[in-house]
């Protein structure tokens, strides 16, 4: 099997699990100081990647960012882009887990009877500015029972939990909010409830049932408002026969990991960015990636002043 040298640099040892297990097929990796190619994230503070300026550089980012292709010869970021040195490959995905979210086909029955606890909430980012919208949520869904909070923000319980998937799996609810809205912008919160076989109350990418069954997850989107999706949160916990349906309903289409998880697409990628003659870098970095895709960034905000309006006229 071919030697590679790797290293990871500015958080991109985040992705390792993925982006080793993708490269094993293919190569004898080892992680070395010398690396023939170079993962990396967004880190402004230290910026190591700059270090590695003639070995191959792939850029990956858990937040909402754009790949800067003056600094990157490729990228695995959240976002479709019309290029082929980009990959999407959400956050949700990097540890690997997709064989976890395969439901059985009588799982369900053991569900009814473990789940026997309301909703769980763990998150460690509490910024108003930036979570306002599951902070609010959170406090508004805790009019009708207590969400039980683990985590470092509106903690309630008196500890913090050290593992996660095994503090949800009483949980009929988790509360999967993202830190902000964002097309095509999935990180782990909505896997994780999966995971634990909870029902994710799920908001943040608009377009998330690309990724994910609609009928096995409540999507907040769907609804006018939060009043309304609570009422129908409500709803479901007070209905034996539609907590069921929920937990029958498989997370991926068919029951079957979706594109996303996908290690072999993954792995194509990974191989033709390696074995490929270099391409010279972009001068122009993100810009013309984040001009194509304003209209992605503003719709959501547009049509939730649109929304508002009609609700105002009423």
């Amino acid at each position: 099997m071919k030697p590679l040298n790797i290293k990871f640099v500015d958080h991109g040892e985040v992705a390792a699990p993925i982006i080793l297990r993708a490269l094993s097929f293919n190569y004898d990796v080892q992680e070395s100081d010398s690396p023939s190619v170079v993962f990396f994230g967004e880190d402004k503070k230290y910026s190591q990647h700059r270090q590695f300026q003639k070995c191959l550089k792939i850029f990956v980012t858990i937040e909402y960012h754009y790949p800067n292709f003056n600094q990157c010869d490729y990228a695995l970021s959240y976002l479709t882009l019309p290029t082929h040195k980009n990959l999407r490959l959400p956050y949700g995905t990097w540890e690997d887990r997709g064989e976890d979210l395969i439901k059985s086909d009588n799982e369900w029955q053991k569900l009814i009877h473990e789940k026997n606890k309301f909703c769980a909430f763990v998150v460690k980012n509490d910024n108003p500015r930036r979570t306002w919208k599951r902070i609010s949520f959170f406090h508004k869904l805790s009019k009708y029972k207590t969400v039980d909070s683990g985590g470092w923000a509106l903690n309630n319980i008196g500890y913090r939990v050290e593992n996660k998937l095994e503090f949800y799996k009483p949980y009929r609810f988790v509360i999967a909010f993202e830190n902000k809205l964002g097309y095509e912008y999935t990180t782990e919160k909505i896997v994780h409830a999966m995971q634990s076989r909870c029902i994710p109350i799920y908001w943040g990418n608009p377009d998330i049932v690309r990724e994910f069954n609609p009928k096995s997850f409540i999507n907040v989107h769907d609804f006018k408002n939060d009043e309304d999706a609570i009422d129908y949160i409500i709803y479901v916990d007070q209905n034996p026969v539609l907590l069921e349906q929920y937990f029958k309903e498989p997370y991926f289409y068919n029951n079957e990991i979706n594109e996303w998880f996908d290690i072999q697409r993954l792995r194509n990628f990974l191989v033709r960015a390696i074995e490929s003659p270099r391409e010279r870098r972009s001068l122009w970095g993100y810009i013309p990636f984040k001009w194509l895709n304003m209209k992605n960034e503003i719709q959501p905000y547009y049509e939730k002043i649109e929304n508002f309006i009609k609700s105002s006229m009423q």
